[in-house]
Parts: structure tokens; sequence; C-alpha cells
């Protein structure tokens, strides 16, 4: 197991157990936050990347130099050959695309404390500089060896059963096996280990986009509490920012939805990238020493020092907005369906039997990306808000994932005042600044009808360019 101790620009990591099996299949786990363990990860990489181009944009000044010098002794960067070796060696994958496993867990405290709460799957394509975030559900059941099917969030518990620290390698080997693509690092973070990192920060700013109640969050005593967020900007201590990106019952404003957690939880990665390069940690060496002791404690990786210094320079150009998240699930569109399990409990299996439609999506999602497809809309950051004119449901999120696949950004996901449309309607507020992004609607919704508007007559959609009222012909 490597336990990660993050002073800054340097990395130590101690020697796993089995060193030889470790070294044998590479595996990046725990940033998930986009769930909770990929928050965390991203945090880091980018924050450490601020910290680094903070100070050496300031170098020039006596004051910043002074308190530099200072913070370099105090965090121990005395090692840089680390950022030397960064250059001079590469990634494992960086030549075509770097697959990351994040996986959170509960961790001491918690029921289950080793069963996955939270498993995603990061590719970065350091080429054309973006990135795919696919969300594996922990209900999905995997050929496990020697364990039989069984779902995939019990990977991690059984893997530590057998050694531990040996938890997310195993997942990792599962995975690589189950979708048929190399799975090169992994990073694990546990929930206490979240909670610590945005307290150590005096909290973050997070400006909440709808209101919603969830009657139905865990408790650790085993039983319910019910949890409200109203609507604009607040600050979160680490106990509420976990349980904004954790909740999932809620049926108000379609926020039970994987969509719209994945949403929340990029929201907190950018309030957590956005504290730790504030002033405030970078020119206080006590608070970042903190930091990097919560991390040393609750992550565990398989990244080499050098290999995140790599990581910082090569996320300093990676487009992280525009980043594509895909989700698995049931719906009538998706490639799982659900049943229940000869114990009993609910399961989730391919619908194919086989997982081929599974790798074929992500072997899509992997070469559709921005550049590779020439999608010109892209350049445009367009933004569009969705309504279900319909009563199916769920149609309306299940649109809003593909449209943020291809490169909009989302403002809006809920149902419309008429549930009666035959037909999408389309409404263009730009009046026809971006041009290219209305041709990629159109091919998404060619039977549409199009509208140009004024986005004032439309209530909560205050940065929408367009808005998507989908129709009945959507689902045919």
């Amino acid at each position: 197991m490597h336990k990660i101790q993050i002073n800054l620009l340097q990395c130590r990591t101690g020697l796993p157990k089995n060193q030889d099996l470790l070294d044998a299949s590479p595996l990046f786990e725990g940033v998930r936050g986009i769930v909770i363990a990929g928050s965390i990860l991203l945090a880091c990489l980018l924050g450490a990347t601020g910290v680094y181009s903070y100070y050496s944009s300031q170098k020039d000044d006596s004051y910043i130099s002074r308190s530099w010098n200072s913070f370099v002794t105090f965090a121990r960067l005395d090692a840089l050959n680390h950022f030397t070796e960064s250059f001079s060696k590469t990634l494992r994958g960086e030549s075509d695309r770097i697959n990351i496993l994040l996986i959170g867990i509960g961790g001491d405290g918690h029921e289950g404390p080793d069963l996955a709460d939270t498993i995603m799957l990061a590719s970065i394509n350091p080429k054309g500089k973006n990135a795919a975030l696919f969300s594996v559900p922990r209900d999905l059941t995997v050929p496990m060896e020697k364990y039989g099917i069984r779902k995939i969030n019990n990977a991690n518990a059984f893997g530590e059963q057998e050694q531990e620290g040996w938890g997310a390698e195993f997942t990792r080997l599962i995975l690589e096996k189950t979708f048929d693509i190399p799975i090169h690092y992994y990073i694990r973070i546990d929930f206490h280990g979240f909670e610590q990192l945005i307290d150590s920060l005096g909290g973050i700013t997070v400006d909440v986009e709808n209101r919603f109640t969830d009657y139905k969050y865990p408790t650790l005593d085993k039983k319910y509490q019910v949890l409200s967020f109203a609507a604009g900007e607040q600050t979160m201590d680490g106990e509420t920012a976990l349980k904004f990106v954790r909740s999932r019952h809620s049926i108000m404003n379609n926020e039970g939805s994987d969509f719209a957690r994945g949403k929340r939880q990029q929201k907190v990665l950018v309030a957590i990238k956005e504290k730790m390069a504030s002033s405030d940690v970078l020119l206080n060496p006590g608070k970042v020493s903190d930091i990097m002791a919560i991390l040393k404690d609750t992550v565990t990786t398989n990244i080499s020092s050098w290999e995140f210094a790599r990581f910082i320079s090569l996320s300093k150009n990676l487009d992280f907005g525009s980043m594509k998240t895909v989700s698995f699930d049931d719906s009538p569109d998706g490639l799982l369906v659900s049943s229940i399990g000869v114990d009993g409990a609910y399961i989730l299996q391919p619908r194919d039997g086989t997982f081929q439609e599974v790798r074929a999506r992500i072997s899509t999602a992997l070469a559709d990306t921005p550049e590779e497809t020439n999608s010109k809309h892209v350049s445009e950051s367009p933004i569009a808000s969705i309504k279900n004119g319909t009563l199916i449901e769920g149609l309306a999120a299940r649109t809003a994932t593909i449209l943020q696949e291809s490169g909009f950004t989302i403002d809006y996901v809920g149902n419309a005042e008429n549930r009666d449309a035959d037909k999408t309607l389309l409404f263009d507020f730009t009046d026809g600044a971006k041009n290219e992004s209305l041709k990629y609607l159109k091919t998404v919704f060619p039977t549409a009808v199009i509208s140009y508007a004024d986005r004032e007559q439309f209530q909560a959609l205050p940065s929408s360019d367009f808005l998507i009222i989908v129709g009945a012909d959507r689902s045919r």
C-alpha cells in the first residue's frame, strides 16, 4: 500500500507490502469528488499547481519572495529533483490516454468502512487536453476471481481482507478486465479525510443551484435524517459539504439523479480548488502543513513522487471545464437493467449480459472528444437548459447528459410547465451569435421547432444560450 505524503511539489510514498504485485498492476484511485474522492485529487493537483504558479509569478516581489523561501523550508521542498524527473519521463498511458480509478470509501466509523461508496473512472487525453469521467454504479455486478458474481462496491473490501492496502488494486484489476481497457493509476480517500480537508481550509463557498430536501440521508446509527439546502451561495464546512455531495434521495428539481449529484460534486471540486489556491492558504505554512498531514493519513494511491509532479505539470494544460461525464444506469435508454439478487439485494446488470455494450460506450466516449470530432461548437462554450415537455420520466435528464458529454454546460434540468409537447421546442437566446452550437443542436434534435427568443421571458435561466423543451419525438 502506498500512503501518499504530499509535500506540495514533492511526494513521498511508502513501500507496498507486495511490491512486485503492485508494480505489475498500475492503478490510480481516490480522487473521485466529481464524486467525493475525485474532487480531492483534482483539487490537490490544481491547488498545488496554483501554488507553484502563484509563487513563480510573484518571485520578484520581496515580501512574497521571503514568504516563499519560508514556505519552501517549512514544506521541505528541497528535493525539486522530482520535477526534473517528471520532465524527462512520461506517465503510464501518456502517449494515448491516462486512465485513473477513483474510489471513495466510508472509512473508520462508518458501516461497511471498506465498501466503496463512490467509484469513478477518469480518462485524461494529454494531447487533446481534455478529460472524461465515467460513473460506475456501486450496485453493478461483475465477475470477481474467487468470489463469483458480486457487486463492484465489494471489491475494495475483499482486497483489504486478502491484504491490507490491496483493495484499490484488486478493484482496478477487476474493472480493467470488465471494461477491457488499461487502468494505470488509482487514488482512494475516505469520508473523514474529505471533511477534514474542507474544515482545514476554513470551509468552502458553494453556489447551490437548486433548493432540495432529502428525507432519507443515512446516519451513522443506521437511521435517516432530513437534509435541506436552500438555493444560493453559502459557506459549507466539511460535514455539510459531504452531505451535499452524497445526497441521492431528493425528489425535488431532479436533485436525486446521478446527473444532479455529479454536478454538485463538480461545484464542490471547484470550490476546494479555489480555496486551496487562495492567499489565505498559500501564505499560511501551518495550514498547508495541516492539509498535507490530512492527505497523508486518508489518501491511498500508487502514484509516485515524480508522477505526481508530472500530473501537476499536465494539469496546467487540461480543460477541466469541458470534462465529459458518462453515467451507466437502468433508464429506458441505459445499458443496465435492475433486479433483485439471490440474497434479496438490489443489483444492476448489463442488459446484454456480456458488457459488450458498456465497453462500446466507453470506447465511443473516449474517441468522441471535441478535438477528434472537430466539434466547432465547443469553442463557443454553449450553455443550455433542458425541460421535459412530456410525462416520460427522466427524458430531460438523459437529454442533458448527452449534451453535456458533447461539450455543453447544462444550466438547468427540470419539467416544463406543460407536459404534452409532441415536438421538441428549441429556443435560441443568442440571436445567432453561437451559430455552430445551434447547428449541432439541429443534428441532435432534427425534428425540433426552432424559435429565437429573449431569455428574460423565461425564469431560472440566467445564463442559458439555449432552452430545449424536449417533446415526445425525442423518445421515438
